[in-house]
């Protein structure tokens, strides 16, 4: 408790140095205050210098899977990963329903489950958790969210799911806090009026579970996707939440602001970022048909199902502007990091880094084709496709300059 104290007050410091601007009469880059004893931060601009800037390393430390692997290494429909503290990846399959277990080189050392509804077998294998002792929790979501506890020798200990689980359509886990304790999301769905013309959002409702899945806490409700009853509606606002030690983020991403919110879902603070949101353009709407297009072709199938989609995409209507970010993220020390918006697949590379404090420190790019798993101290885990759509977990290291 001695050492958490310690760092937090230092984090403090370091935010005050960062928020003093880059010389005599330059305007800071952040500044904070307190209202009603919510702390706000505004952010114009980075603080890190050229040389202080992180970036990831141009080649990965690990490479699981490829066209030529064996059966083990093979990788298909891979939705998450995991290092572990000891250095070891652990892979929720679903293409076959296993979980499988690979060294800190990403040799593989085992593989628990297999597809099934019995003890220890899974649907939908989705995201896994570390517990003491080296036990392993894997959350399934074919099976009603259901999580699934593993002792260090790989064998089924028990399964428990949560009072407040609607299905795998309905429910989201966030991620876990420091204790053991989770955050999850339910869909309200059918809350929109169905003769809606103009576009409105939908709400979630955010709770906090036990170790056990036992509810410790309603967060309250809260707006996220926007749509429309009159077809499709693209490009609006659509929340994202992360989490770290006891701490609940939560972007509306209706503008550049992130929330910070208590595990009992007190507000505690605001960040924003000086950014307005990038108009859409006529080019924009053409691109984005174009490309649909083009990918429906790749895959084939029935021409009238293709025509049903062109009816689609002339029915839809676009936002007035892009969202200023998509996914939240949070790394091992705490720092928040923010995916910038792009409508187009596979890209957004850049991603804001914003320190413990709320200051936005700067910039860092990600590999062309990865989708970012976990953020380490000093690495980056996600899912990288290859030239040939072929599925790899990679992880790269995450260079930090004195």
């Amino acid at each position: 408790m001695i050492r958490h104290t310690r760092s937090r007050r230092l984090i403090g410091l370091l935010s005050v140095v960062s928020m003093s601007g880059c010389g005599p009469g330059a305007s800071p880059a952040s500044s904070a205050r307190d209202s009603a004893g919510i702390r706000i931060v505004e952010n114009e601009r980075a603080t890190w210098t050229e040389k202080q800037r992180w970036r990831i390393a141009a080649e990965p430390t690990v490479d699981i899977g490829g066209a030529d692997s064996t059966p083990a290494y093979m990788l298909h429909r891979v939705v998450n990963a995991r290092r572990l503290p000891d250095g070891r990846i652990v892979i929720p399959e679903n293409g076959t329903g296993e979980v499988r277990i690979f060294d800190s080189t990403g040799r593989h050392l085992s593989t628990i489950g297999r597809r099934g509804e019995g003890p220890g077998e899974f649907q939908s294998p989705w995201r896994i958790m570390e517990r003491p002792g080296d036990s392993l929790l894997v959350l399934d979501i074919g099976r009603g969210f259901r999580f699934n506890l593993f002792g260090p020798d790989g064998a089924f200990v028990k399964s428990f799911t949560t009072p407040v689980a609607t299905g795998a359509g309905g429910t989201e886990l966030i991620g876990w806090f420091a204790d053991g304790s989770s955050l999850v999301r339910r869909h309200e769905f059918g809350t929109r009026p169905p003769e809606t013309v103009t576009p409105v959002r939908s709400y979630v409702s955010l709770f906090h579970l036990g170790p056990d899945g036992a509810l410790l806490d309603s967060l309250g409700r809260f707006p996220n996707q926007t749509s429309s009853s009159s077809g499709m509606y693209m490009w609006g606002p659509w929340a994202h939440e992360a989490v770290h030690d006891s701490t609940v983020f939560f972007g509306p991403a209706d503008s550049y602001e992130i929330q910070r919110y208590s595990t009992q879902g007190a507000l505690r603070g605001i960040i924003r970022r000086s950014r307005p949101n990038t108009p859409t353009t006529a080019e924009d709407i053409a691109s984005f048909r174009e490309e649909a297009r083009r990918r429906a072709a790749g895959m084939g199938g029935d021409p009238r199902r293709g025509a049903m989609e062109e009816q689609l995409m002339a029915k839809a209507r676009y936002a007035p502007t892009f969202p200023p970010y998509f996914y939240l993220e949070t790394d091992a020390p705490g720092n928040l990091w923010v995916q910038e918006y792009s409508p187009r697949l596979g890209e957004g590379r850049t991603w804001s880094v914003f320190d413990p404090a709320g200051v936005y420190l700067g910039d860092v790019e990600m590999p062309e084709r990865f989708r970012v798993f976990q953020i380490g101290d000093d690495f980056v885990l996600g899912h990288w496709r290859d030239a040939d759509d072929v599925e790899h977990v990679r992880l790269y290291t995450l260079i930090k300059p004195g």
